[in-house]
């Protein structure tokens, strides 16, 4: 396969050692290839107040819608632009990306349609029943605070792990070892571990991003056809900058060590599943949901049954209006209740509310477009106002690099409630 390089000149490698792969970007001596333009998708009155805010500030913008409908636009930017962009939607926006990346404008107007036409708001996909409590008990006793903070630590002590830098790989290859070794200390044959290469559907000697998804497999021994998604996303981002320190630890490693230590306990307490079970570290979600989008349109290709899909992101700072948000756009109805109904269960002090994100906040959108059901639980309010008057409580910090576990007083109790809740 090609070398690729599509925002520096490098490539991914792959070494093993003792086991265990390690990623790493090496350099490319080909040559350097053009300056790759994306169509990005957009909430239409999100872009029109960009627009309108760079107009009144300096005349000009560099956003120019191509297409509207259903108030969705498509824009089309150069790398740097859409870098421009993720750093204006975070400041006026507060979200993780807040738009979709495309390779051509017919994916694009095709993704629009996606999210027009998407049933997975009120579609049945199954039927959700509470009946295992001899098994789940057991495991949310199991789960502990400490291997979630120390994950947190871990994958925050890198500079940056933005997808096209040499951290992002290496916080790839961090989940890599962390989740193989969870797998290999279970001793289970049913359990794989793989890193997942992100190449464009238009050209397969191309990647999409430098950073691949991660992949745990549970297979399920009853119905292994059928399959549940639990994600978060691993790569970090600085506004406005591609090298400057980018930490993380609440968005996302909050949520990857919540799934991480999920991933222990079912293992640890011999947990098999009568459906099979993904836990997927998500590359790429900073710029326009790259790897999840991909993942998911593959699915959709491959005519996989996704009965169920739950995004992590952000889980670590609690704010006093909720414990748990549910996210009721671009989400499955039927599922959210299920969620609430779990936290009744075995969570009974936990306060639960509803909120809504907007389009693209994270990579549960990418699910709902390709008609699987979408479930995104948050750490706290996200949006600015509401009738009860009370503004955004989530963290601020994101995209900073003040986005450090120091933010949440230095513990991950906040999260070990979203652990629970996986499990």
């Amino acid at each position: 396969m090609k070398s690729y390089l599509r925002f520096l000149l490098i490539a991914v490698c792959v070494f093993t050692a003792a086991g265990i792969a390690y990623l790493t970007i090496a350099p490319n001596g080909g040559a350097i290839a053009d300056k790759p333009i994306y169509w990005i998708t957009v909430d239409e009155s999100e872009i029109g107040h960009l627009i309108e805010k760079d107009l009144s500030l300096s005349g000009t913008s560099k956003f120019e819608v191509v297409e509207s409908r259903g108030g969705l636009a498509i824009i089309k930017l150069d790398e740097l632009d859409s870098q421009y962009l993720s750093g204006r939607m975070h400041e006026e926006y507060h979200k993780c990306a807040g738009f979709l990346r495309h390779e051509t404008y017919e994916e694009a107007q095709r993704s629009i349609d996606a999210s027009l036409t998407s049933s997975a708001a009120t579609a049945e996909f199954v039927t959700y029943t509470i009946n295992n409590q001899s098994s789940v008990v057991p495991m949310l006793a199991e789960a502990a605070e400490p291997n979630i903070r120390q994950t947190i630590t871990d994958l925050s002590s890198l500079h940056t792990r933005r997808h096209d830098q040499q951290g992002g790989l290496d916080g790839a290859n961090m989940i890599l070892t962390k989740w193989r070794q969870i797998a290999l200390a279970s001793g289970r044959t049913d359990v794989s571990v793989v890193p997942y290469a992100h190449l464009s559907p238009t050209n397969p000697d191309t990647f999409l991003t430098p950073q691949p998804s991660i992949i745990l497999t549970i297979t399920g021994t009853e119905f292994p056809d059928e399959i549940i998604v639990v994600g978060g996303h691993q790569d970090s981002i600085r506004s406005g900058q591609t090298t400057g320190a980018a930490p993380g630890a609440d968005d996302d490693a909050s949520g990857i060590a919540s799934i991480t230590e999920t991933i222990r306990v079912l293992l640890a307490k011999g947990f098999r599943p009568k459906r099979t079970l993904q836990f997927m570290a998500y590359a790429a979600e900073e710029v326009g949901l790259v790897g999840s989008k991909n993942i998911a349109q593959n699915y959709r290709a491959q005519n996989k049954n996704v009965i169920g899909s739950l995004q992590l992101d952000m889980t670590n700072y609690g704010g006093n209006w909720a414990d748990i948000v549910i996210i009721t756009d671009n989400t499955n109805a039927g599922q959210n209740q299920f969620l609430r109904d779990l936290v009744t269960e075995y969570q009974p002090t936990l306060v639960v509310k509803n909120d809504q994100c907007g389009y693209g906040c994270s990579d549960h959108k990418s699910w709902f477009d390709q008609n699987y059901p979408a479930s995104m639980p948050f750490e706290a309010k996200f949006s600015g106002t509401s009738l009860d008057g009370i503004g955004a409580q989530y963290n601020t910090a994101l995209h900073t690099a003040n986005d450090t576990l120091t933010r949440s007083n230095g513990n991950a109790n906040h999260a070990l409630k979203f652990t629970k809740l996986a499990i």
